[in-house]
């Protein structure tokens, strides 16, 4: 042992020697980087304005008024600037003196807005001004870099690890505008930052769903609520309306009805919270000419609107407290974005942030990378699928979480050919550091998705934790492992131990970590002249682990693992693989 320790401090004296060496041929300097906060003046206004857009409210009855006049008279009303782009509506053929027919009842200036400009093809822009009124293409050439902090949503400041993160932002945030697609907006990681060139309303979308995944992810396990978080504000539905229309009771009774009856009908029993969009009606006339016959009593307003909207071949959906009904086609340029919360699903009812369950899912998921530095275990909600694919683990109750399969049910089972796979407009993915998914759907599958997944939860059985814990325990003491230790010097990578030291090493393990567990023969460590082979439980493979580790020159290679090959101490049975009781890894479809 004296050898061996002598070996060390000749080791240490001479990689102390290297570093001095160095040290006085080089030349050591300190950068110092002033970092002054300017404050955004342009981003304060913008955001004035659009609170001011969300908050302020309007109502909009005009009869072939002139454009610029009903943008001025909103703009008084309101205390927004409005300025229109006229080289933009030059672009499709309008003046800023075009005629407008319009009424929405009362609602947000923003969904006001936005119903009178779909009707003339416009958009507008919140803008460090004001607001600016331009045709849509006009808009998206009207781009801005903004940089977003993300280290807390990914595992490393690797840029490889925001990829997914990168897949997720490009798929349910207005696709169509990004570079892959043809369109001018980019983005790319950055040390853990995200830097991203969009327009302004992009830019928001971009931050809410930022801010929501993070809601998703702080969300307690204990009370873990799984209703979906809005990304879309435009979109973002009054609950107690949505709730008032869940129950109130509504009345239908039409016979021989034509077209325009039934939407009279409508008119009449909802004409304070109803926008017709005339404009989408007559450039997509009606499939269906057939009266309308049809009787509902007791029946929640919201199952009439379902109803009729039905018979009529159109669909509804709500902006805020105005319920819209126009085509199915229509529908589609006003989908919105919604975080849905999973993880008691994925996790199967389990609280991860239980420190037991945490201990538990690590030990099991990951037993010794995390002790020597190769895998990097994230336990925020213990969402990673990369931990959970090669390590064998005894338990059929659990799964490691399968993101992946759950998409794969409510894409088949919900409206399968409004999803992109199957050419539809509707996108959904995955967030493992936030066990969520992301949709983005009309209202209508919105509604569909909710349905699935609480009639998924209602069919659920949870796993008893606290069984689980006992079996855990007891798994513990009864797997076996075969691990292979290595002594390799970290700066030169030559061994610099014989096969002497590594007896004397080997039989100071032995009697220094658990001494009875090594009694019964089939536990051991083996020396040959390159390293150890050691044979014991998994328990005691960690503490064994932990001791190496202190001599800091022995470490371990992941390629000189003998196979996690896992045995049980009873001989008839059978070796466990693969993760929570399968072998299936769960692959990231934005990788």
């Amino acid at each position: 042992m004296r050898a061996l320790l002598a070996m060390a401090v000749v080791f240490i004296a001479g990689v102390d020697g290297l570093v001095a060496q160095e040290a006085a041929n080089t030349t050591s300097k300190t950068i110092v980087v002033e970092r002054t906060a300017q404050p955004d003046v342009n981003q304060a206004d913008i955001d004035r304005y659009a609170k001011m857009l969300e908050h302020s409210e309007i109502d909009l009855d005009v009869a072939d008024a002139p454009l610029n006049e009903v943008l001025q008279s909103i703009s008084e009303r309101t205390g927004i600037p409005i300025r229109i782009d006229g080289t933009g509506l030059k672009e499709i053929d309008l003046r800023p003196e075009e005629k407008v027919s319009i009424t929405v009842p009362k609602t947000s200036t923003e969904i006001a807005l936005r119903l009178m400009l779909d009707q003339l093809k416009l958009g507008f822009e919140v803008e460090p001004t004001g607001l600016l009124i331009s045709a849509p293409g006009a808009l998206e050439k009207k781009i801005h870099l903004q940089t977003y902090n993300v280290k807390d949503l990914l595992e490393t400041n690797d840029d490889l690890e925001a990829n997914p993160l990168l897949g997720l932002i490009t798929t349910t945030i207005d696709p169509n505008s990004w570079d892959e697609l043809g369109g001018p907006g980019t983005i790319a990681p950055y040390h853990g930052c995200l830097q991203v060139t969009q327009s302004r309303l992009n830019h928001r979308r971009v931050k809410r769903l930022l801010d929501q995944l993070r809601r998703a992810r702080d969300l307690s396990s204990e009370e873990y609520q799984t209703e979906s978080l809005q990304v879309s504000p435009l979109t973002k539905p009054s609950a107690a309306f949505r709730a008032q229309l869940q129950a109130n009771l509504a009345r239908v009774d039409l016979h021989n009805a034509s077209h325009e009856d039934t939407l009279a009908s409508l008119t009449k029993d909802y004409g304070d919270q109803l926008f017709i969009n005339w404009q989408a009606l007559v450039d997509e006339p009606f499939l269906v000419k057939a009266p309308i016959s049809i009787q509902l009593q007791n029946v929640t307003q919201e199952q009439a609107l379902d109803a009729l909207t039905d018979q009529l071949r159109l669909t509804w959906f709500t902006l805020g407290n105005v319920i819209v009904i126009t085509t199915p086609e229509d529908s589609e340029n006003y989908q919105d974005t919604r975080v849905y919360p999973i993880r008691d699903l994925v996790w199967h009812g389990l609280n991860t942030n239980d420190p037991q369950i945490q201990e538990m899912l690590k030990h099991q998921a990951n037993p010794y990378d995390q002790l020597d530095g190769s895998t990097q275990v994230w336990f925020g909600c213990l969402g990673t699928s990369s931990p959970y694919q090669s390590m064998p683990l005894g338990f059929p109750e659990i799964q490691a979480p399968n993101y992946s399969a759950l998409i794969d049910n409510i894409t088949t089972t919900v409206e399968p050919d409004s999803w992109d796979e199957l050419g539809g407009p509707g996108t959904i993915g995955f967030y493992y550091m936030s066990d969520c998914l992301v949709v983005k759907q009309t209202q209508k599958v919105h509604r569909q998705v909710a349905t699935a997944l609480a009639q998924i939860r209602a069919n659920e059985r949870p796993v008893d934790a606290e069984a689980l814990l006992k079996k855990f325990h007891a798994f513990e003491k009864e797997e076996i492992d075969l691990f292979y230790y290595s002594p390799v010097c970290p700066i030169t990578g030559k061994q610099q131990l014989d096969k002497d030291d590594l007896q004397k090493i080997a039989n100071r393990t032995m009697r220094l970590i658990e001494p009875e567990s090594w009694q019964p023969q089939e536990h051991f460590i083996d020396v040959t002249a390159r390293g150890l082979s050691v044979r014991n439980r998994r328990y005691v493979q960690r503490e064994v682990l932990r001791y190496l580790k202190t001599f800091e020159i022995l470490t371990t290679k992941p390629s000189q693992r003998v196979g996690f090959q896992t045995e049980r101490s009873d001989a008839n049975k059978t070796p466990k693989s693969g993760v929570f009781g399968s072998n299936r890894t769960t692959p990231n479809p934005h990788r």
